[in-house]
């Protein structure tokens, strides 16, 4: 990650100790007869200290991450999250998401 110029690491520091962080790139996406194409950012994750959540440190992180795709003309953001974290979907929906698609599985 560290060598690749399209991925990008932001992070949160407070009395010089990192308590979150995000890693994100921007993506190719070709159009398809359901998709549209162009690039886009792909939020990889972000984290941040659970003794620093519910602070607006993600918020913080997030509008970064809104301003930097503005700057280089990116109109949309993406990211992949698990299904069971239901304090991530509920932020990420706070912060303007929608579900786009879902992956399912089935263990036989």
């Amino acid at each position: 990650m560290w060598n690749n110029e399209k991925c990008k690491i932001v992070v949160a520091i407070d009395s010089g100790r990192i308590i979150g962080y995000s890693i994100f790139s921007i993506a190719p996406k070709k159009e398809a007869l359901f998709m549209r194409g162009g690039d886009y950012l792909d939020i990889d994750e972000i984290c941040i200290d659970k003794d620093h959540r519910r602070q607006g440190i993600a918020s913080s992180i997030m509008k970064y991450i809104e301003n930097y795709a503005k700057k280089i003309v990116i109109e949309r953001i993406v990211l992949n999250m698990w299904e069971f974290n239901e304090e991530a979907r509920s932020f990420y929906e706070k912060s303007g998401f929608k579900t786009y698609r879902r992956y399912l599985e089935r263990c036989i």
